[in-house]
């Protein structure tokens, strides 16, 4: 699998959304980048390093980030509708105030996230 290495880069103000939108069977690392406010709608984040990466008030609507390690990361106020974060690792993740409308969190690693003031959180309730 091809990697590209773009940890660190500070994308404030660029247009990215061909290079997410185009990079199926490319394993990006977006390791400490600053992606904050950026339209990343139909991002194919598949097995991306998004470690500490600053994705506040991004729009990743329908975003794909399966098996993506998000460790860390900075997701308050992104918009994440349909975003599918299947078996994706969001240990320690902020999700403060982001949109979850129809989110997909399928066998992703929750441990410690921060789903505070999220609009459309919905908890499944145990039931005996």
């Amino acid at each position: 699998m091809l990697e590209i290495n773009f940890s660190g880069s500070d994308f404030r103000y660029a247009n990215i959304q061909k290079l997410v939108r185009y990079t199926e069977g490319i394993k990006l690392n977006l390791s400490c980048a600053n992606l904050r406010g950026l339209n990343l709608e139909y991002a194919h984040f598949e097995h991306a390093n998004l470690q500490k990466a600053d994705l506040s008030y991004t729009d990743m609507w329908c975003a794909a980030l399966h098996s993506a390690d998000l460790t860390g990361t900075d997701l308050s106020g992104a918009k994440l509708h349909e975003a599918v974060f299947y078996n994706a690792n969001l240990s320690r993740a902020n999700l403060s105030g982001a949109h979850l409308l129809d989110t997909h969190f399928d066998y992703a690693n929750l441990t410690e996230a921060n789903f505070r003031h999220s609009p459309n959180l919905r908890r499944k309730r145990k039931t005996s």
